[in-house]
């Protein structure tokens, strides 16, 4: 029987079902083999036994049989690890030599947990972004996963202490002859982060920093899943937890694109409505009153001088450009609340008195609109 239920202490927000995204076959494990075989070296216990223990100990707290875990040091000063679960359940571990140089057996031992975290939530299953993608729901998603690693690591290491000082370690470069381990010290640059500008990279980092995952999992610690975790204050719920770090996330990170993504919703809906109002070539004082119930008078007089220096003859053509363009910009971001704009939009025709065919001509439309 499992020590944890590992389903239950996954973050709640690492959720691919969220996001409407389609997920991919992994990378075969086997492929991966291959490639640290040629240029690694095997984690035994002929050649590294002190580190195949620990890689057992992980596995057995997770549930995963030994045998199935194949795992690598490869030459390297980047401080890195991966891990990969193929289908038929082959795990591939690998370890840069020189993260192994920077973390003592117990630090690594939060590593090598976090990375069989990623292979036990399926984690390369996901979706890898392309370049220059500005898929904010696939990068948000990746920072979740990480979250949800961070976890099995520390239910491996079974020592907050332990965890924390890996990712100090890892934020510096520096090992304990250099450092003084003051965790608050080290999550309170988030009061630093806080009064500066919103870094729009960010955004696009498939990992939170460091700093934000180390408070995040503070918030982890104080619940009940560690059964030698005798800190007093040891009673938040998961939720609560959850709670916490999305909060953090979205101020820290997500914001940014949240606010993005209003934005190219809010400028589909306008050109749409637009587009509706002028079915008839015409943008009556009427429509003119109507539309007011939905955007501000900033927005109105703009697109008034924008209207007023189009022919009538040509305005639907201009505007049908504009859909197509503001469409262009919103699936960019995020495509899942496509179906219910085009509808809420629908409905806002409901009381204008050729609402029928408005909505048959802009049906008629879409097609353009969403291929173009």
């Amino acid at each position: 029987m499992l020590k944890y239920k590992l389903d239950t202490i996954r973050y709640s927000y690492d959720n691919p079902s969220n996001f409407q995204l389609h997920i991919n076959n992994p990378i075969h494990s086997q492929i991966a083999k291959r490639s640290y075989i040629t240029n690694g070296l095997s984690i035994s216990k002929d050649l590294l036994p002190d580190i195949k223990k620990i890689i057992d100990e992980c596995c057995n707290i997770t549930g995963i049989e030994n045998d199935f875990v194949s795992s690598y040091v490869y030459s390297s000063e980047e401080l890195n690890a991966s891990c990969i679960f193929s289908g038929d359940r082959d795990c591939v571990l690998a370890i840069s030599s020189g993260l192994i140089k920077l973390l003592d057996l117990d630090e690594l031992k939060f590593i090598i947990g976090h990375e069989i975290g990623h292979a036990i939530y399926r984690h390369n299953f996901y979706p890898t972004p392309n370049k220059n993608s500005t898929e904010f729901d696939l990068f948000k998603l990746l920072r979740a996963a990480e979250i949800s690693a961070d976890r099995i690591g520390y239910i491996c290491c079974e020592s907050e202490e332990v965890a924390l000082r890996s990712m100090i370690k890892l934020s510096s470069g520096l090992d304990e002859k250099y450092l003084n381990f003051n965790f608050q010290s080290f999550v309170n640059q988030t009061k630093e982060l806080s009064v500066l500008p919103v870094e729009r990279e960010l955004v696009f980092s498939t990992h939170p920093p460091l700093i934000l995952r180390a408070r995040a999992l503070m918030w982890f610690s104080m619940t009940k899943v560690l059964q030698n975790n005798k800190t007093q204050n040891n009673n938040m719920t998961y939720k609560k937890v959850d709670d916490l770090i999305y909060e953090d996330l979205s101020k820290f990170i997500d914001n940014i694109a949240d606010l993005e993504l209003e934005k190219a919703i809010n400028n589909f809906r306008l050109w749409l409505f637009v587009f509706g109002c002028a079915s008839d070539k015409k943008f009556t004082l009427e429509e003119q009153s109507k539309f007011k119930k939905h955007f501000d008078k900033e927005t109105i007089t703009k697109l008034l001088n924008y209207l007023s220096n189009i022919d009538s003859e040509e305005i639907l053509n201009h505007l049908k450009i504009k859909c197509s363009e503001s469409y262009d910009q919103l699936i960019i971001y995020n495509n899942s609340n496509l179906n219910s704009i085009i509808s809420e939009v629908f409905k806002w025709f409901e009381d204008f008195q050729d609402s029928k065919l408005i909505k048959k001509f802009l049906e008629n439309e879409l097609d353009f609109i969403t291929t173009n």
